[in-house]
């Protein structure tokens, strides 16, 4: 896990692949299992923004507008 935010409210895994895929998203999945209630977030140059299960695939230039804008937390 790159981030966790708060009382593990937020979890984010960052990665620098074009097309995100399973193997991308184990680390949230561990986290998941211990922190059923995080909001799960893989960040990545996959120019999709998408959920996933509970995962969210957000692209880059996305992420960085919600955080801007507070929607990450």
């Amino acid at each position: 896990m790159d981030v966790v935010i708060g009382d593990a409210k937020v979890a984010i895994e960052i990665k620098s692949t074009e097309h995100v895929e399973t193997k991308h998203k184990k680390g949230l999945k561990a986290f998941k299992e211990e922190h059923p209630d995080c909001r799960m977030i893989l960040v990545s140059l996959d120019p999709i923004t998408r959920k996933s299960g509970d995962e969210e695939l957000i692209y880059i230039l996305d992420f960085l507008k919600m955080l801007w804008n507070h929607k990450i937390f």
